[in-house]
């Protein structure tokens, strides 16, 4: 079931099952101890729709469950912005009408981070060590990881 979390300023939240210590599709995996060295440094960044663009929101806090990472971003406020990622047309839409969207189709939209890292030295593909520098929601069968799931 999808909630809608709505703070005293009327921007909405999104709940974010952001990333796992699983392997993902891509025979990745970034490992349990990377994901909480994230989650304890913690900073905010941006949230993005499909890994391009401008900000649809911005990630606020971060927390392990398990080998899962949880995330919650926080709606940016509304205004006309360009989700084409680099090398792409132009694409301009209200910010709101996005997560709209996201809300209208419950249930469908997975999370992938962005993230800078170097191969652990025991086997290509893991990750000891990220430096992540967003989140982005899109549809759950394109995402990376199964695992992963947004609520807003």
């Amino acid at each position: 079931m999808i909630h809608i979390y709505k703070g005293d300023d009327g921007l909405r939240k999104a709940l974010l099952v952001s990333s796992n210590a699983y392997e993902d599709r891509d025979e990745e995996i970034v490992k349990e101890a990377a994901l909480k060295d994230y989650v304890e440094n913690f900073t905010p960044t941006p949230l993005l729709f499909w890994h391009g663009g401008q900000a649809i929101g911005k990630v606020i806090d971060a927390q392990m469950v398990g080998p899962f990472m949880l995330e919650l971003a926080k709606e940016l406020p509304n205004k006309v912005i360009d989700l084409a990622r680099p090398g792409e047309p132009i694409f301009l839409v209200e910010r709101r009408h996005v997560w709209d969207m996201i809300e209208e189709h419950k249930g469908e939209w997975g999370v992938s981070i962005g993230f800078q890292a170097k191969a652990s030295e025991g086997k290509a593909g893991e990750f000891d060590n990220i430096l992540k520098f967003e989140s982005s929601l899109l549809p759950r069968t394109v995402a990376a990881n199964a695992f992963t799931y947004a609520a807003v």
